[in-house]
């Protein structure tokens, strides 16, 4: 990989949270977007006419013969990302995924796989990982600022207005790996992974909560159970009033943290305290920074974003779907 600049590629463009990482990687020094795949038209138009990206490709399959990538942004579904993987690692190429990564956890192993054989840096992204408060508030965790950690009680909850392209495979559980579970549940499991470990078991359910919506469920609760500890996720794609509800709060045997957008409070012995939190580093504050860093050095990624992390947060979803399936409560591990 050349050091004055790199190639970046991106693959598929029908996922929405794909368009922002896209500017992100255009802010960093050095990295120039050269070619974009999609089967769809009028994305590549987009790609081209509105971000300038120069050459266009109805398929990924044709652009990683034809291109020299040094970064790969992934956009496809979760279900075809593990043979994408596998093809770019072939020819060198570090990915930068969306959490979750794969739609099964056999695709994540694949995924971790092709990682392992070909020396290249793969980065899950999710948001929590690159919001500063969060950053800081599983650091505090770690260092036990609050004591032994009892319980991680986690909301997310997505607005409904997806593009066309978008809403089609983020709502089929075949391709996203779980529908509402995988999109929304997957980040709070994410959080639970890392600040407290790998659940024993898992006990998950979803609903049909508005009309207007496709033959879906749109809102989903996890309790992830812990030899003494319990993960509490919710998730919703309804898109209601959140105003006032925290994002986040760690419990422990001291004091709880609370993360409400980019705040971080501390409630300790009856009073509430803003914690200063400090902002991330340059080569953290993006996740296209953040994976050319770890490429450029060779360091392993930290956090939240760690392809690891990301592996068993998949086995954690993928039991959350189970425990739906069967309707009752699923242990770990599964394999």
């Amino acid at each position: 990989m050349i050091s004055d600049h790199w190639n970046i590629a991106v693959a598929g463009l029908a996922d929405d949270r794909v368009w922002p990482i896209l500017e992100d990687w255009q802010a960093c020094p050095g990295a120039i977007i050269c070619a974009a795949a999609d089967p769809r038209e009028d994305l590549r138009w987009r790609a081209h006419h509105v971000l300038g990206i120069p050459r266009l490709y109805a398929s990924w399959q044709e652009m990683i013969v034809r291109e020299d990538i040094h970064f790969l942004q992934i956009g496809v579904s979760p279900r075809s990302r593990p043979e994408l993987v596998a093809n770019a690692a072939l020819r060198g190429a570090h990915c930068l995924l969306i959490g979750p990564m794969a739609a099964s956890i056999e695709g994540a192993e694949q995924i971790l796989a092709a990682r392992r054989e070909h020396g290249i840096s793969i980065l899950v992204h999710w948001p929590a990982g690159f919001n500063p408060a969060v950053v800081h508030a599983i650091r505090a965790v770690e260092e036990q600022l609050i004591g032994s950690i009892r319980q991680v009680w986690a909301r997310i909850s997505h607005s409904p207005d997806w593009s066309p392209a978008c809403r089609a495979w983020m709502s089929e559980p075949r391709e996203s790996g779980g529908g509402v579970v995988a999109e929304t549940i997957s980040r709070g499991a994410n959080v639970c992974r890392l600040a407290i470990g790998m659940p024993e078991a898992v006990m998950a359910t979803t609903v049909r909560t508005t009309r207007d919506q496709a033959e879906t469920a749109d809102t989903a609760a996890v309790t992830l159970s812990y030899p003494n500890a319990m993960g509490l996720i919710e998730g919703d794609w309804t898109g209601g009033l959140d105003e006032g509800i925290p994002d986040l709060v760690l419990r422990g045997s001291q004091g709880a943290l609370i993360v409400m957008g980019r705040r971080l409070d501390l409630v300790r012995e009856g009073s509430r305290l803003e914690l200063p939190v400090p902002p991330l580093t340059e080569d953290t504050e993006s996740p296209a920074a953040a994976l050319i860093a770890a490429a450029l050095s060779g360091d392993e990624i930290h956090g939240l974003c760690n392809p690891v992390v990301g592996r068993d947060t998949q086995e954690i979803l993928e039991a959350a779907v189970l425990s739906i399936e069967r309707g009752q409560r699923v242990r770990l591990p599964l394999r």
